[in-house]
């Protein structure tokens, strides 16, 4: 496993809660401006360091405390975190893109710090069932609360969607092994959770 890096783990929390708080102050086609803005952003900085070297070694001496070592010669982790937002605001309803976005918040960081601390029983690619619950369970409660609060969804589909979203992103982040984590853990639980109250209320 690699080493616990808190620094990145508040990054993951507190970029999820900036996006949840742009939902409630922009509507849909701002909101859709911002993630598209942010995405294009990022894909143009993966150019540019790819260009000039330099320039890529100011952005990591920059982001050190949030990087990985691998995000220096591969597309780093916000690119995708912003991509995968741009992403779910293009294909689902604004609540399960949060959901789906607050799932790689704090449902991934949780199981990191879990898996790392407290994992006993091994999973696939070093992941841990310790680790795993742990993911699913935060992203639960935290869904499960922005759904209530914020959502406007039934206390019974809350629940529900928000488990469905975890169990699933849970999934995405130990099967993830050729596709970034950062994207395929929000599209995965946002797709979740959209199917879920699509369900619930039909």
């Amino acid at each position: 496993m690699r080493p616990m890096n808190l620094p990145r783990s508040f990054f993951h929390v507190g970029a999820g809660v900036l996006i949840v708080v742009a939902s409630v102050l922009f509507e849909g086609p701002t909101l859709l401006a911002i993630a598209a803005s942010f995405a294009v952003l990022g894909w143009l900085l993966e150019g540019t360091r790819r260009l000039w070297p330099g320039w890529n070694s100011v952005l990591m001496r920059l982001f050190r405390p949030v990087a990985h070592s691998h995000e220096a010669h591969g597309v780093n982790s916000a690119t995708w975190y912003a991509t995968a937002w741009a992403l779910l605001l293009l294909t689902t309803p604004e609540q399960a893109a949060n959901v789906g976005v607050l799932a790689l918040a704090f449902g991934d960081p949780v199981a990191g710090i879990v898996g790392r601390r407290l994992g006993r029983v091994k999973l696939l690619e070093g992941k841990t069932l310790e680790g795993s619950l742990a993911f699913l369970c935060a992203t639960a409660l935290v869904g499960a609360v922005y759904l209530l609060w914020l959502g406007d969804v039934a206390i019974g589909a809350a629940i529900a969607t928000a488990a469905f979203a975890g169990l699933v992103g849970a999934a995405a982040e130990m099967l993830s092994t050729r596709v970034d984590d950062n994207l395929s853990v929000p599209l995965l639980a946002g797709w979740a959770s959209a199917l879920a109250l699509a369900l619930l209320h039909a």
